[in-house]
């Protein structure tokens, strides 16, 4: 995927618990074993010249939850968490009572994790929003949800 300019390749080991390489191909061609027997649940943060960090990851999500923001009521700023088990792209909107899109959080492909976004709404008058989280992913597993915030001043 990609992240901020970055592209962050992802990829499973089954039950492996290591790759015994991973192998290169730079954008000007060169090809290079860029590392040997990397651990599993790890990322590895690898520039050309080689393995430069190495970064241990919880355990994965084991499913697509969107949780209730915190605190609730709230202002002016909220944190809304969610999880993805997968890889997917990501849409995180807040609404209006009218269904209009307000604010998007998020709009792009994410690797599975858990995440937190904070939100300001100092621009916005008091009263009840909703915010929506639709993830596709690359897996063909789905999710949307949606959940109620209120914004007080």
């Amino acid at each position: 995927c990609k992240t901020g300019g970055q592209i962050i390749p992802t990829f499973g080991l089954g039950a492996a618990t290591q790759a015994d390489s991973v192998i290169i191909t730079w954008p000007d061609g060169i090809q290079e074993v860029a590392g040997v027997n990397l651990a599993a649940n790890t990322y590895h943060n690898i520039n050309n010249q080689g393995v430069v960090e190495v970064e241990k990851v919880k355990s994965l999500p084991s499913s697509f939850t969107l949780e209730q923001n915190y605190p609730n009521p709230f202002n002016p700023s909220t944190l809304i968490q969610y999880d993805l088990p997968v890889s997917s792209h990501v849409k995180l909107a807040i609404y209006d009572m009218l269904g209009r899109e307000v604010a998007r959080l998020v709009d792009g492909v994410q690797p599975a994790n858990r995440y937190n976004v904070q939100w300001n709404a100092s621009n916005l008058s008091s009263g009840v929003y909703f915010y929506r989280i639709d993830a596709k992913g690359q897996d063909g597993k789905n999710f949307t949800s949606v959940k109620k915030l209120i914004l007080t001043k």
